[in-house]
């Protein structure tokens, strides 16, 4: 997607546009306890460019990020034919990237999201749901509290973050 914004590598610039693209690798391994939970590892390889589209000056910047997630997962929600009506569904879930260079992304984000679901008569239901993430570390992820461009924003730190 394009954004309008200021940028450090064109100072003169106000709002120069930027092209964000990302692309990686993703692997995921489920161990399951039960019927109803189970244990997720995610391994991700993945690689965030942004590319300001003003001259040809202007080099892309890259940053890269190798970050295994574990979740626990937990689901005994009973669906219709559209949606859940009712029972319980979480996921706590743990994420971290290893900074191994200036153009590498470093983080820790632990994250939950709960959710209940309360049968009211045969076709209706009613849902709660508590959502939360939080970012550590010199380059935070984008949360779901953030906007976008997600893991993008750290790439105007690159070079500058020890």
């Amino acid at each position: 997607f394009f954004q309008e914004t200021t940028d450090p590598a064109v100072p003169d610039l106000l709002y120069p546009v930027a092209r964000f693209t990302s692309s990686g690798l993703a692997g995921i391994v489920s161990y399951p306890y039960s019927r109803f939970s189970r244990l997720d590892l995610t391994l991700t390889a993945a690689i965030f460019q942004k590319d300001l589209i003003v001259n040809e000056n202007v080099p892309t910047q890259s940053a890269y990020a190798i970050f295994p997630q574990l979740n626990y997962v937990h689901d005994d929600a009973l669906n219709s034919y559209f949606y859940p009506i009712d029972g319980t569904r979480y996921n706590i879930g743990l994420s971290a990237s290893p900074r191994l260079g200036p153009e590498w992304l470093g983080f820790v984000t632990p994250s939950v999201d709960l959710r209940h679901y309360v049968k009211l008569g045969s076709t209706m239901s009613i849902a709660t749901r508590l959502v939360g993430a939080a970012s550590f570390g010199p380059t935070v992820r984008a949360t779901m509290s953030r906007p976008p461009p997600g893991e993008f924003a750290a790439m105007n730190r690159i070079g500058r973050v020890g």
